[in-house]
């Protein structure tokens, strides 16, 4: 297909291509519309309305209350100081230069005081692993075996091995046991065949991982466990 340059669609005229594509877009046959009333191709149309898109991103959105715009404030202060790692002076500084409210070190300090006396007392750091995610991944052909503390998401162990047999997955757990890593004998993990009979020669019972019929292809999900079970819901 030949395409050639036609001067009277100029700039200006472009513009306005551009424009009434964007009023009409949602309505059935207004592109082809405005196509054959300007003699172009639905392409050309379309590559206006693009550029168009790309220069000017419109958000609506009703005026936030006086409670929200605190909201979305504390979120500010929150990322900047505790990912961010900003002073004081700092976040106040970044505050006004956003055009946001209640931008006073004094506020500043208040609200992260707020929030520091909202935390828990209860140390979580000694806090006992429920069961154990266990799962097989491959590069090259190769298997790796993985596994997981649920909670804080951390790898307890991943090697590279020759296989996935039952023998390799309890030699796999036999180092976090000697760790002192195991101290509920449940895992979580798919029904692979040496994985199984892994937890069986290891003495850890095995709890199956399941695919709903809404997830996505692709997208695997883990057992709901219940609350009294160490507290925290958790999904894989």
């Amino acid at each position: 297909m030949k395409f050639m340059r036609r001067p009277d669609v100029d700039n200006v005229a472009r513009v306005t291509i551009a424009v009434q594509a964007f009023l009409g877009l949602g309505v059935y046959g207004e592109i082809t519309r405005i196509a054959r009333f300007y003699q172009v191709s639905r392409l050309f149309v379309y590559k206006l309305l693009w550029q168009l898109l790309a220069l000017y991103t419109l958000e609506v959105r009703d005026p936030l209350s006086a409670q929200a715009i605190r909201k979305e404030v504390d979120r500010y202060i929150l990322l900047l100081r505790l990912e961010g790692y900003c002073s004081l002076e700092a976040i106040s500084q970044i505050l006004k230069q956003l055009g946001l409210p209640f931008s006073s070190i004094g506020y500043i300090s208040q609200r992260l005081g707020a929030y520091a006396r909202a935390l828990p007392k209860e140390a979580l750091s000694g806090a006992q692993i429920v069961f154990l995610l266990c799962d097989e991944i491959f590069t090259l052909g190769q298997p790796i075996l993985i596994t997981v503390e649920p909670r804080s998401l951390a790898i307890l162990k991943i090697e590279l091995v020759d296989n996935r047999e039952a023998e390799t997955w309890k030699n796999h757990w036999e180092a976090l046991a000697d760790a002192g890593l195991i101290e509920h004998q449940t895992v979580v993990a798919d029904q692979g065949a040496g994985l199984v009979k892994g937890c069986a020669l290891m003495g850890l019972m095995h709890h199956p991982r399941f695919v709903p019929s809404a997830a996505a292809p692709g997208h695997v999900w883990g057992p709901i466990l219940p609350e009294s079970a160490g507290g925290h819901r958790v999904g894989v």
